[in-house]
């Protein structure tokens, strides 16, 4: 678990490797990660507005296996024009 607020540009994500977390884990099979997330910034049409996270977390679904001695990597895909909703009116995301 990760205890320090991280940011992270998501569309760079495209490109860019980074380091989420640095944590031991007990080995076996896992089928989500968590994110807790403090406030979520978005920019459209070149104007920063707060977006809406609902839960405060971001729940990512997807099996990976963590084994003794090793180090593992998990590669996250992130698709921008799913991932954002747009309540026109509200001045919402």
């Amino acid at each position: 678990m990760v205890e320090e607020p991280q940011q992270f540009e998501l569309l760079e994500w495209m490109v860019i490797e980074e380091l989420l977390g640095n944590t031991e884990l007990e080995p076996g099979s896992y089928q989500k990660l968590r994110f807790e997330v403090a406030e979520a910034v978005i920019t459209v049409r070149g104007t920063e507005r707060i977006s809406l996270v609902p839960s405060g977390k971001i729940r990512l679904v997807g099996s990976f296996e963590i084994t003794s001695g090793a180090t593992t990597i998990v590669t996250l895909g992130i698709d921008d024009e799913k991932s954002v909703v747009f309540w026109p009116g509200q001045g919402r995301h």
